[in-house]
């Protein structure tokens, strides 16, 4: 594939982007380089190489969900700044306008 001036129009186009002369010669040369190395890539035999399905082959193992004691809600209501009988009091989150 050729990265040539209608193409890199093209893409920067749609990534909104713009390049002065210079950036240009060398963005399509790095853009060269980028598709050689893919078509290296594509002339590796990867017949017996399975696709991933992880990043690393250590899965990771979650803990057992278990029951477990809930807080104990008196410290909880005591370590509230507000508190009203059973219940943890907050700011109101909702301003009711005037009309």
């Amino acid at each position: 594939m050729e990265i040539n001036d209608d193409l890199l129009d093209k893409l920067a186009f749609l990534a909104r982007l713009r390049f002065s002369g210079q950036d240009r010669e060398r963005l399509k040369q790095d853009m060269s380089q980028i598709i050689d190395l893919v078509n290296k890539l594509n002339e590796l035999n990867l017949d017996e190489v399975e696709p991933l399905t992880h990043i690393s082959q250590h899965l990771q193992e979650g803990r057992n969900d278990e029951p477990q004691n809930p807080l104990d809600k008196r410290i909880v209501l005591e370590n509230a700044p507000l508190s009203d009988s059973d219940y943890i009091k907050v700011p109101p989150v909702i301003n009711k306008s005037e009309e």
